[in-house]
C-alpha cells in the first residue's frame, strides 16, 4: 500500500486510468487536487488507498479518486495518470507461488470452464483445483460478492489474462 506518505517510490502509469466502479465497488474517496503527485500524497495520507488515478483535463472536478487493493480494473485514456496496480499478497498453492492481477480464461481460449463455484478464499479454489485431476489451473475473483468467485481450467484450455486487479490465478 501507498500509506508511507511518499509517491516516490511508486511508479506511475501515463494514459492509464484505474476505475472502482467498473469493477463493481466504490471509491474509497474523491478530490480535487493540482497535480499527480498530489493525488499520489492524498493516497498516501488513507490507510486504506492502495491505488490513485489522476484525470489532467483541465477543470475537472473531482480529479482524483483513491482505491482500495483489488477494486479496480485498468484502461487505456491518456487523460489519466495513475499509480502501478498493486499486488496483494495471494500465498501458494502446492508450493508454488500464486500470480495477482491475472485471471486465467478459458473462453478467452474457445474453451469451456472445468467447473466453476463459489468459494470463500484463494485457497479454498486451490483445494478445489487439488482435488480435481483434470485441473491445468484456476482463477479466483477477490469480489466477496462474485458468484461463481472460483473458476477451474484444463492444461491448454485458457489463455492468461494480465492487468485485472480483481483476480488471481494459479498455474500447475
Amino acid at each position: 500500500m501507498l500509506h508511507s506518505g511518499s509517491c516516490t517510490s511508486a511508479p506511475t502509469l501515463s494514459g492509464t486510468r484505474l476505475s472502482a466502479g467498473d469493477a463493481g465497488y466504490n471509491d474509497l474517496d474523491s478530490t480535487t487536487v493540482s497535480s499527480a503527485a498530489r493525488c499520489c500524497a492524498a493516497c498516501g495520507a488513507n490507510s486504506q488507498c492502495a491505488a490513485w488515478t489522476y484525470n489532467k483535463s483541465p477543470g475537472t472536478s473531482p480529479n482524483c479518486w483513491l482505491i482500495a487493493a483489488n477494486q479496480y480494473v485498468t484502461f487505456s485514456d491518456t487523460r489519466f495518470t495513475s499509480s502501478a496496480p498493486r499486488s496483494t499478497t495471494a500465498g501458494t498453492c502446492n508450493g508454488k507461488p500464486v500470480k495477482t492481477n491475472t485471471r486465467l480464461s478459458a473462453a478467452d481460449a474457445g474453451a469451456t470452464d472445468l467447473d466453476s463455484t463459489r468459494v470463500t478464499s484463494a485457497q479454498d479454489c486451490c483445494s478445489a483445483c487439488s482435488n480435481n485431476s483434470q485441473c491445468a489451473g484456476w482463477t479466483y475473483r477477490v469480489n466477496p460478492e462474485a458468484y461463481p468467485n472460483c473458476w477451474l481450467v484444463r492444461a491448454g484450455g485458457y489463455a492468461v489474462m494480465p492487468g485485472d486487479s480483481r483476480f488471481v490465478s494459479y498455474q500447475s
